[in-house]
């Protein structure tokens, strides 16, 4: 049923496209000269729509051509029943246009190539830390926390709640059962505990009172720490990976890059054609009348 339903949306756009009848003036498929192999009611069907009906349903070409004819059939007899007129079929056919419209002009506009070079190097330079850095540890950590200056029975309570967790942890086996370990130990008195993930160099962005004992005690994924003590109070420290060192000149980090810049250009670009294509046509909105 899921097929016959698709079939039939693709044969609708195509007899939408080669007749000048009907409410839609745009075309919802591009024009073809491809030959003609088969015709249902006078409407063509083309290699080339067969081509694109066996790559997409993975059959082979006779079966999408029979499949193409029997969505023309069913779709020739739902419009003989009137069926056109729907609501559903009205608003599909809506959609249907501003995919096409998007596919054969924004689309082939804004691609890739679209991205300058001032682009890439602002972003490079942006996330230098990603492409360009020594070895890094990807951790999380449970705190028990303790001012520096709290008095110092506030800090016995503390860190033996941070003890009682790193007795836990000891071969915890995942990063889901050390984090839930913060739901088994009650934390020190009138305290909640901090669970975090960090990501450091041993030298790196944090205090090294943290990142050294990171980097020291914590050699395999899986590994926890003694409890270690910072100005912020008693962390256990659990392993995800040691991440390698890494050196990639702009050039090489143009691929990764790209797959963050150009979702936000498309954004950008869909914004502004969008909002030239509103000066075309006549809007009205009544956004208070929306519940």
């Amino acid at each position: 049923m899921k097929r016959a339903a698709l079939l039939l949306a693709l044969a609708g756009c195509r007899h939408a496209a080669e007749s000048s009848s009907g409410p839609w003036q745009v075309p919802l498929s591009a024009p073809s000269q491809d030959e003609v192999v088969a015709t249902v009611d006078g409407r063509p069907i083309r290699a080339g729509d067969v081509a694109t009906q066996a790559r997409a349903a993975g059959t082979s070409a006779q079966q999408a051509l029979q499949d193409l004819v029997d969505a023309e059939l069913l779709a020739g007899e739902a419009a003989r029943r009137g069926l056109e007129k729907d609501h559903d079929v009205q608003l599909a056919v809506r959609q249907t246009a501003a995919r096409r419209l998007l596919e054969t002009t924004f689309e082939k506009e804004v691609t890739p190539a679209s991205l300058s070079e001032r682009d890439y190097r602002r972003a490079y330079n942006a996330q230098r830390n990603m492409f360009d850095h020594s070895e890094y540890v990807d951790t999380w950590h449970i705190l028990s926390p303790a001012d520096a200056k709290a008095p110092p029975e506030e800090k016995q309570a503390a860190r033996a709640v941070a003890e009682e967790i790193a007795r836990r942890a000891r071969g915890i086996g995942s990063a889901e059962a050390f984090k839930a370990l913060a739901d088994q130990v009650a934390p020190p008195p009138g305290k909640k505990f901090k669970i975090e993930q960090i990501i450091t160099a041993r030298d790196g962005w944090v205090v090294p009172e943290y990142s050294i004992p990171a980097f020291d005690q914590l050699k395999k994924p899986g590994d926890t720490s003694a409890v270690v003590e910072t100005n912020y109070g008693y962390h256990v420290i659990y392993l995800n990976k040691r991440i390698p060192p890494r050196h990639a000149t702009l050039e090489e980090a143009k691929p990764e890059l790209t797959q963050f810049l150009f979702p936000q250009l498309q954004r950008t670009e869909l914004t502004r054609f969008v909002g030239e294509a509103m000066l075309k046509h006549h809007v009205e909105a009544h956004p208070e009348r929306v519940q």
